[in-house]
């Protein structure tokens, strides 16, 4: 009986343990599932924040694509303005260069031994100087002076064109003196001069046009009074310059037109 009594005490000992067993490895167990809750817990308080962390994310995004697009269209804007500079600064043909001076009437041009111009020497002693304006350089002193604030020029241009344009270029005034840019033509005009042997029907004036000095260096104007006929020589007048006292520069002149090989077209 007494064996009997022991053999039982000693199960219920078994079975307390293994149920201690169990109880601890479901309290470690829930311990743990506790603990991953926590750590779930502590990442979904932090998702606001990473939302809004990705909400800075795709204004900045944005905000660099629109740079871009800025930056892509300020870059194609100087590769033209670099292209047009190529092309002349006009992207137009000039019919006055290569061409020559057929007279300068009684303009006479500033006789000095030279004017100097922010170390830029003029030497206009020279011969022709008047043959300046149809030239490219339009370096300080590479210009034609004349005397007063009223001169002119005819023009042979290198073919027979409808004239629809004309630019009048001066150097850049940051390379001049105030004194030196007041000698820049102010106002002028542009006729068309007719083949005929005696001289009996007169010039066609293509306007009157303003060159400015708040504007650019090179101006191009569209002619007022424009003419489907075909002009070998032209005339150009400067009326007045930007108050000079004693003469006038004129450093380029630039015809444009439509070649015999275009079709005709006047704008308006």
């Amino acid at each position: 009986m007494c064996n009997l009594c022991e053999l039982c005490m000693e199960s219920k000992f078994v079975l307390i343990f293994t149920c201690v067993g169990t109880l601890v490895t479901l309290y470690q167990k829930i311990e743990k599932i506790k603990g991953n809750l926590d750590d779930i817990k502590s990442k979904c308080e932090g998702v606001p924040q990473m939302n809004s962390e990705v909400e800075i994310l795709r204004k900045n995004v944005v905000e660099l694509t629109l740079k871009e697009r800025k930056y892509v269209e300020e870059i194609k804007t100087l590769r033209s303005e670099f292209d047009l500079y190529k092309k002349d600064m006009t992207g137009l043909v000039d019919y006055a260069y290569n061409g020559r001076i057929v007279s300068i009437g009684n303009t006479e041009t500033y006789q000095t031994e030279g004017l100097e111009i922010l170390g830029y020497r003029i030497r206009c002693g020279d011969n022709k100087l008047e043959a300046r304006i149809l030239e490219k350089s339009v370096m300080p002193g590479d210009c034609w002076p004349f005397k007063g604030h009223e001169g002119s020029a005819v023009i042979e241009l290198v073919d027979e064109i409808i004239v629809n344009k004309v630019s009048l270029e001066h150097a850049p005034r940051d390379l001049l003196s105030d004194g030196a840019i007041a000698s820049a033509p102010y106002e002028f005009s542009l006729w068309g001069l007719y083949d005929n042997a005696n001289g009996d029907v007169p010039p066609h004036s293509f306007g009157v046009f303003t060159y400015r000095l708040s504007g650019p260096e090179v101006q191009t104007f569209v002619v007022k009074n424009p003419s489907t006929q075909r002009f070998k020589e032209v005339e150009f007048r400067v009326h007045s310059n930007h108050g000079h006292p004693d003469y006038t520069c004129v450093y380029r002149v630039r015809i444009h037109g439509i070649s015999p090989k275009a079709p005709i077209v006047i704008e308006e």
